[in-house]
Formats: structure tokens, C-alpha cells, sequence
């Protein structure tokens, strides 16, 4: 059974669809209809004729849209507008303007939308549909084109391939425009609105690289919400989702525009802070904890806690791990000075780790921080 978005973009495609061929098939009728009057067709002919150049577009988006599977019935429109052109090509005598015109315009939108493969089906629809009538029929050859059908014949050569065109670029710019939003989509985490964790180490790492070979200085950040499970306990995951959606738009206030902020997961987000040594970087997490605190005071008690860390030039690391994790230990050593304060690596360098399995120095992150209590 199609699923919801397969459904949508079968619509999408029938709605595309559906101007390109109403011109082209009205279009097409009125050349088609200046060999009919030089035949002088009977009545049943100038109402095919009507019915594929009046009746058919619409009947085809009216099926289309109507349909449980609106692709696969739009693939089944498209041979029978291949089989129309075949069958109109016998009945006008393969006169030679018109049946030319008619291969090239049904070439062209077959190939614009689906390829060669869709358009060497369609075209073997047309060629059966065009033998099967000739065999059947005995309408006599008129391949010279007058200049009454010459003249019919311009309005579809003119327009047509300017709303092929025209259509092409709609769907290009369309096509652009959700590519732009899937790389936003694949670089922002959804909740926060902050970069996920995996672009944000991205922008880490580049940070890193380039640090090695720069005089400017960079600093991390690395907080989280203090207490944050007994928040998700006592008032729900909603509730919880919320104060991490307000948190990150505080961080946001304080940080951006030069800043790079992002969700490293859960509770915790991590801060990237260009041309920052670790003093500046200590004064600007000195005000985001105020700033947190002086917001969620008047509600509902909230604080959060920092670890600095400057970029070492001298690091024999050969990633951006260990910057990261000292970042994370000074977290950690803010914790267990009481929470709701913020405490710069290069400070507490010479002092003793506190011992636990979830400190790691070669290379690890420290262990989740749910070994941490909030």
C-alpha cells in the first residue's frame, strides 16, 4: 500500500503535469484539425479530435487524482497520450509538419520526465498505436503540409517548447529549494533548533585543523542543565523538552551571531567560540549561566553548568577529541563543585582527577553523562 509521502509526490508529478498537457494536446488538435478540413473528415473524426485536444487533459488529472496511486496512474496516462499521437499520425496521412512536430513534443516531455527508458516505452506505444491504425484504416498518404496546416502548425512550435522549458525551470528552482531544506534538516537538530552533534563536531574539527596553524585562539564550551532528569521526573519529558528548547535560545542570545552552538545530545550542548581565549571565554559562560538563571528564577528554579576549554596549539592529539574532553572534564569538576557555576580546564590542569570509571583520558569522551547525576 503507497504511503502518505509516495501519494504526495504522485500528486506533485499530475499537477506538473497537467498544464504542459493541456496546451500541448490543444495545441496539437488545432494543427491536426487544419489536415482533417482539407480531408474533409466526417463528423467522428472532428469529435475524436475534440475529445483529445478539449477533453482529455483534464479527464487524464481527473483519473490521476482520483487514484490510490497517482504515479502509477500518471504512467498509464502517458501511453495513452503516446497511443493518441500514433493513432492521429495515421488519420492525418503522416503529414509530414504535423506528425514531425507531434514525435518531437512527445519525446520531449517523456524525456523530461522520466529518462530515456520512459521515453523508448512511450515511444514503442506510439509506433504499435501508428501500425496498428494504418493496418486497420485506409487513409491515403498526405505527407506535403499547406500552408493552412503550416500556419496551424506554429502556435505549438512557438509556445510549446517555451512552457516545456518554462516548466523545467519551475521545477528546478522547486527541486533547489528542498535540497536547501534537507541540508538544514540534516545538519539541525530537531528539538533545539541548534546544530546536531554530528555537524557540530564537523565545525569543531575544522576549528581544530585550522587552530594548528593560526595565532587566533578558540575555546569550547560544554554545559548541561542541572538536574535535568528529576526536571523530565517530576514534570514529564514535555516539560523537559521545553526547558531544552528555551535553554538553546537563551545560549543563542548570548552567543550568536559568531558563536557555534549545537546539541551534543541530551541535556547537553556545546559551545565553539572563534578568536576566544579561555579568559574571555569564562566571562562570556559567566553571563550565559546568569542569563539562564535570571530567566528560568521567576518561573521555575533551572541553572546550568560550564566547562571551558582552550584550543592547546601544543596538543600532540591528532583530533579533536581530547579538546572536547577536557571541555567535558571541566563540566564535570563544575558538578562537583555544587552545580550551577562554570569552570575553565586550564584552572584545574594541575589538579587531581576525581577518581571514577567515567573519566578517561586516552582519547574517550567521558562516560554519558547519565552516570552523572544532572
Amino acid at each position: 500500500m503507497m504511503d502518505a509521502t509516495q501519494h504526495t509526490r504522485g500528486l506533485q508529478l499530475v499537477k506538473r503535469i497537467y498544464p504542459p498537457r493541456s496546451v500541448g494536446f490543444f495545441l496539437g488538435a488545432i494543427s491536426v484539425a487544419s489536415v482533417l478540413y482539407e480531408q474533409h473528415a466526417s463528423p467522428g473524426s472532428w469529435l475524436m479530435i475534440a475529445f483529445s485536444g478539449l477533453v482529455w487533459p483534464h479527464l487524464a488529472y481527473w483519473r490521476a487524482c482520483r487514484s490510490s496511486n497517482p504515479y502509477a496512474a500518471e504512467k498509464q496516462n502517458q501511453h495513452l497520450d503516446a497511443a493518441q499521437c500514433g493513432f492521429w499520425i495515421v488519420m492525418i496521412g503522416f503529414n509530414l509538419l504535423p506528425a514531425t512536430m507531434g514525435i518531437a513534443m512527445l519525446g520531449m516531455v517523456l524525456l523530461s520526465l522520466g529518462g530515456k527508458d520512459r521515453c523508448l516505452i512511450g515511444m514503442l506505444t506510439y509506433t504499435l498505436t501508428a501500425v496498428v491504425t494504418w493496418l486497420l484504416s485506409d487513409i491515403p498518404l498526405q505527407l506535403q503540409s499547406s500552408l493552412e496546416t503550416q500556419l496551424a502548425s506554429v502556435p505549438v512550435l512557438l509556445f510549446y517548447p517555451l512552457l516545456i522549458g518554462y516548466s523545467a525551470y519551475r521545477f528546478a528552482l522547486a527541486s533547489n529549494e528542498q535540497r536547501k531544506q534537507l541540508e538544514v534538516v540534516s545538519r539541525t537538530d530537531g528539538l533545539s533548533g541548534l546544530y546536531n552533534r554530528q555537524h557540530w563536531e564537523q565545525h569543531v574539527a575544522e576549528a581544530y585543523t585550522r587552530g594548528q596553524g593560526e595565532q587566533h585562539a578558540y575555546s569550547l564550551i560544554m554545559l548541561d542543565i542541572d538536574y535535568f532528569k528529576q526536571v523530565n521526573d517530576r514534570f514529564g519529558h514535555s516539560a523537559g523538552d521545553d526547558v531544552i528548547r528555551q535553554v538553546a535560545r537563551l545560549l543563542e542570545e548570548c552567543f550568536q551571531p559568531d558563536a557555534c552552538l549545537g546539541r551534543y545530545g541530551g541535556d547537553e550542548f556545546g559551545i565553539l567560540l572563534p578568536n576566544c581565549n579561555a579568559a574571555e571565554a569564562l566571562m562570556r559562560a559567566e553571563a550565559a549561566r546568569q542569563h539562564v538563571f535570571t530567566h528560568f528564577h521567576s518561573q521555575s528554579p533551572a541553572t546550568i553548568s560550564l566547562g571551558i576549554a582552550e584550543l592547546d596549539t601544543d596538543t600532540t592529539s591528532e583530533d579533536h577529541s581530547d579538546w572536547i574532553l577536557h571541555a567535558d572534564l571541566a563540566l564535570y569538576q563544575a558538578k562537583r563543585q555544587g552545580r550551577n557555576c562554570a569552570v575553565c580546564y586550564s584552572q584545574m590542569a594541575d589538579a587531581p582527577l576525581p577518581p571514577g570509571p567515567e573519566i578517561r583520558l586516552q582519547n574517550t569522551r567521558p562516560a554519558p553523562r547519565g552516570q552523572i547525576a544532572g
